[in-house]
């Protein structure tokens, strides 16, 4: 450990200068990339293909909730995974619903148009003016102006809690819980407080990426809900990256990242 305190001292002694923050940058990049973040090119580099193989294959008929389901891509990942898969599809965007439907034909999918959050009632949700039923549909207006910095047009959509689905299908166990709702995935696992006190939920995977810095959500917020229960990991190409005790430095990076939690056994 001295050795690792000498070396940081003596590095930041002879590269702490401004003619060296071009090679600074680039080590930086290049860790966090090496730390799961940024790698969105595929699902491949993401690490999510590696994980819905091993995880959804072990379990004979898994449940799926895929919340944010936008066109079905993810949705049929996990049906050419393991066909016996029975998933539920929410996408509040009513033009993209349609896509959605028309893109996926199968009896074991239930598709719901509506958005998950942690009470019920209607909200609007905001997308891009020239490109409506895009992927980064958001109930964050901020998302589509600020972060994209683009011209939004909203839609008022229906809302739901996750509990409310559960007691309203009965449904007694999910193996995989999957958010992408583009900045509200905290409201979501709010909204899902029973069922996770119920231990319902097996695994939870959900993006943290710089949107979370204009809902002002934190992964100490998600840590605060989960840490009791779940183990929290960061997905790599081919394994999961633990994300022990909470340090704000290694943990609150805002860019792109797919975390997992697993239900502690």
């Amino acid at each position: 450990m001295k050795l690792v305190v000498k070396f940081f001292y003596w590095y930041a002694f002879f590269f702490a200068k401004v003619k060296f923050t071009r090679i600074n940058m680039l080590l930086i990049n290049i860790g966090l990339r090496g730390l799961g973040i940024y790698n969105y090119q595929n699902l491949n580099i993401s690490g999510e293909f590696s994980f819905l193989k091993n995880y959804l294959n072990k379990i004979e008929n898994p449940v799926v909730f895929d919340i944010g389901a936008n066109k079905g891509e993810y949705t049929k990942l996990c049906k050419n995974i393991n066909k016996n898969v029975k998933i539920f599809c929410f996408e509040p965007h009513p033009k993209t619903f349609i896509s959605l439907q028309e893109n996926i034909n199968d009896n074991q999918i239930t598709f719901i148009n509506k958005a998950l959050s942690d009470k019920n009632g209607k909200l609007l949700i905001y997308d891009y003016k020239e490109k409506d039923g895009s992927s980064h549909a958001s109930l964050y207006a901020d998302v589509i102006e600020k972060v994209h910095g683009k011209e939004s047009i909203c839609h008022e959509v229906n809302v739901t809690t996750l509990d409310n689905i559960v007691n309203e299908f009965n449904i007694k166990k999910i193996d995989l819980l999957k958010i992408d709702v583009e900045g509200n995935e905290l409201s979501v696992l709010k909204g899902s407080k029973e069922s996770l006190r119920n231990d319902i939920i097996e695994a939870v995977q959900f993006e943290f990426t710089q949107i979370n810095s204009t809902s002002r959500i934190f992964m100490k917020d998600f840590f605060d809900i989960l840490k009791e229960k779940y183990t929290i990991n960061r997905l790599l190409p081919n394994e999961l990256l633990p994300l022990k005790e909470y340090n704000p430095t290694m943990h609150e990076i805002f860019g792109y990242q797919n975390i997992l939690a697993l239900r502690k056994k």
